[in-house]
């Protein structure tokens, strides 16, 4: 009877201290999560999402910097489905449809950092890459040309050398949409990591923005001081 008695008082202890401990790491958990998904510093939200993460300025309504891997792996050949661009679930300032709307009078894109085509792995990577949390106001010539080309190299260099860590980003104004500020730059570095180089441009969001992306290109060092940031 003792026996018995001293096990049944060893289950019931052991049973609570596992119950304890799995809720005290499902806790730990979800903190750490909302942690990763939103961090506010003053007018700046950073946001992690599948594929990227982004910094959005709450008075600007654009990103300031978004950053992300592109590798092998992530380049699926699927088809694109059409882009719905709505507002970051995690970021109720990001809800610019109706800001955005007419933008196409103006020769203005809703212009992707995180490119569509680096997330065409899934539907829900593919819904992200569209959040507001990842795009900015781009004149059409820019996003249309050598913003475009410049992510097709950045796509080449991932095929070639398989990771690639990229940022990009807005800076300054060049005016008003709505209340959606339109950046008077946009800027991009890409980081080799086999090669361990980098490759840095600076553009002028104009409807200028013709030409090839190569003659856009700066040292790491200047888009560094330029924009506040390191990479």
């Amino acid at each position: 009877m003792k026996k018995v008695l001293f096990f049944i008082v060893v289950f019931v202890v052991v049973s609570y201290i596992i119950t304890h401990y799995t809720k005290s790491n499902d806790v730990a958990a979800q903190q750490t999560t909302e942690q990763q998904t939103t961090e506010v510093s003053g007018d700046i939200v950073k946001i992690v999402n599948t594929n990227y993460t982004t910094s959005f300025s709450k008075s600007l309504k654009y990103p300031v910097k978004v950053e992300w891997w592109l590798t092998k792996a992530k380049m699926c050949i699927v088809d694109r489905q059409e882009d719905h661009f709505c507002a970051d679930p995690k970021l109720p300032e990001s809800d610019l449809v109706i800001d955005y709307k007419g933008c196409g009078k103006l020769k203005i894109d809703r212009g992707h950092m995180c490119p569509s085509a680096d997330n065409r792995c899934s539907e829900t990577l593919q819904t992200e890459s569209c959040y507001f949390s990842n795009v900015a106001p781009q004149y059409a010539n820019l996003n249309r040309g050598k913003w475009l080309r410049l992510e097709e190299l950045s796509r080449k260099l991932a095929t070639a050398n398989d990771s690639i860590h990229i940022w990009a980003g807005s800076k300054g104004s060049e005016g008003k949409m709505n209340s959606v500020t339109i950046p008077r730059y946009c800027w991009k570095v890409i980081y080799i990591k086999k090669l361990n180089k980098y490759r840095s441009f600076v553009f002028e969001n104009t409807n200028n923005g013709v030409g090839e992306y190569f003659v856009n290109e700066v040292t790491k060092d200047s888009v560094e001081r330029f924009t506040g940031f390191k990479f």
